[in-house]
């Protein structure tokens, strides 16, 4: 994607060669254009992904999987939009259900992954059901299908901010870049809830991704050795691929990071 500055002048939308293909992006608060080419637009569709929030207690969610039907529609639905990652939560109690789902997916090349996140995953006593019981469930479910029928990973949604409410302060997320923000407990959790999830999910060669918000590429930590880290390059390390959280329907906020 090439970068054009426009130096010491407005930017005028009418100066953009409007009889080409190209593409614009357009962020006057930082006074840049962002021009990209039919063909990189191709490159950049060829791969995306979707959340497929389905909820097995519910009739009018779960038929997407249950039905055979159903599940084909949606997914050549899928395909013309050009997505290759979905990622569904996996209720466990049915594991095998979501078998045919998984094989049709797989024929149009798509990988699913599961997706789980709760807030309260950063903390300890968490662990065994978050980390151990995801991925040993899907290495379970995994061991008894064909190739085209595995889950490829798990998708994690953790988003540690959630924990406002603990009566316990230590279990509080602490916002911001105060000395007290970055020696927070719960930042430290989620550090370690990450570092841990994703050794356990390669131990098990299942690939582990997980959401991060657009703050994390500020806000920073101590790790057990006392050193100030960032918090979105010590994910990135861990993570096979991470999601940025960069919500929103302003040009000018493309750049916030």
């Amino acid at each position: 994607v090439k970068i054009v500055k426009v130096v010491n002048e407005k930017i005028d939308i009418d100066k953009l060669n409007k009889k080409t293909d190209n593409l614009y992006i357009i962020n006057k608060e930082k006074n840049l254009v962002i021009r990209i080419s039919p063909e990189e637009l191709a490159t950049l569709q060829k791969g995306r992904s979707i959340w497929f929030w389905c909820n097995m207690n519910k009739d009018e969610e779960s038929i997407y999987v249950k039905s055979h039907e159903k599940v084909v529609k949606t997914l050549d639905k899928l395909q013309q939009e050009s997505i290759t990652n979905i990622y569904i939560p996996i209720d466990r109690r049915m594991t095998d259900i979501y078998q045919d789902f998984i094989t049709e997916a797989s024929k149009r090349n798509m990988s699913v992954y599961a997706l789980e996140g709760d807030p309260a995953f950063v903390f300890e006593e968490a662990h065994e059901n978050c980390i151990n019981g995801i991925i040993d469930n899907i290495v379970d479910y995994n061991s008894g299908v064909p190739e085209e029928a595995r889950i490829k990973g798990v998708h994690y949604d953790v988003e540690p901010y959630g924990n406002t409410n603990n009566a316990d302060p230590d279990r509080n997320w602490v916002d911001g870049q105060t000395e007290k923000a970055k020696n927070s407990n719960v930042r430290k959790l989620y550090m370690n809830f990450v570092k841990k999830s994703s050794e356990y999910a390669k131990e098990h060669n299942l690939i582990v991704e997980y959401d991060v918000s657009l703050a994390f590429n500020k806000f920073t930590y101590y790790n057990e050795q006392g050193e100030e880290r960032t918090m979105s390059e010590d994910i990135i390390k861990y993570a096979d691929k991470v999601t940025i959280m960069a919500y929103t329907t302003n040009a000018n906020n493309i750049f916030g990071a």
